[in-house]
This record gives C-alpha cells, structure tokens and sequence, in this order.
C-alpha cells in the first residue's frame, strides 16, 4: 500500500519522519522526547524552503506526546479526503 501524502506535504513527511525516527531512539519517555522536540525548536530547522518550520515542528511535538507518533505524523501529511 502506498502512503497518500499530500504533495505539499512531502518533504515535511520526509524530514518529521528522520527527525522523529532520532527523537523515539533517544527518548526512552514520553517526557524525554518532549524535551527532544523543544530542544530541535529552538537549534536550526529543515533547510529546505517547502517545509514550514513552525509545523514541522508542531508535528513532531504532536507526535511525541502521543502513543503512536507515527500515525499522527502521517494523519498531518496526507491528502484531505475528498467525498
């Protein structure tokens, strides 16, 4: 199965998943991998000019409160359904 990510969103997929792979590795808590994603807001972000900085983050902090990140992330990068 392929993943629908929105094409707008590809690159912020792309680097959330590298960041947040790194942040589930060293953070052993949920707290641990807060700290994480607060540490990487306030250093250097994704140096490419698709990805909006602020979401990027917002996403990976999503992403590291909840129980499985991996969903959020993927919830927040794919193709709005259409009906």
């Amino acid at each position: 199965m392929l993943l629908d990510i929105a094409f707008g969103k590809r690159e912020t997929f792309a680097y959330t998943c590298e960041a947040y792979a790194r942040i589930v590795e060293l953070g052993e808590t949920r707290a641990a991998r807060l700290a994480l994603v607060d540490e990487l807001a306030t250093g250097s972000r994704p140096p490419d000019e698709r990805v909006e900085g602020d979401e990027y983050v917002d996403i990976l902090r999503e992403a590291a409160a909840a129980r499985n990140g991996w969903t959020h992330i993927l919830a927040r990068c794919t193709q709005p359904r259409r009906r």
